[in-house]
């Protein structure tokens, strides 16, 4: 079941970046705001750096000023 926050997240990315994302970096990027990224596998790591350059967030990845970022 996915959490408003969660649905909140994805149609935040999709109404800011439109075909930018297609479905599996909004995938990506709507699952790992609930986790630390050292929760994250090696792959998983990857996939959230890779989204965070394509919406140009700065520094280094942090689940709550991620968050804060598309607030």
């Amino acid at each position: 079941m996915e959490s408003e926050t969660s649905r909140e997240v994805e149609e935040e990315l999709e109404r800011k970046f439109g075909s930018l994302f297609d479905r599996y970096l909004a995938e990506v990027a709507r699952r790992v705001f609930g986790f630390r990224l050292g929760e994250l596998s090696s792959q998983e790591r990857m996939q959230v750096e890779h989204v965070r350059k394509k919406l140009d967030i700065p520094g280094e990845f942090d689940a709550d000023a991620d968050r804060e970022h598309f607030r």
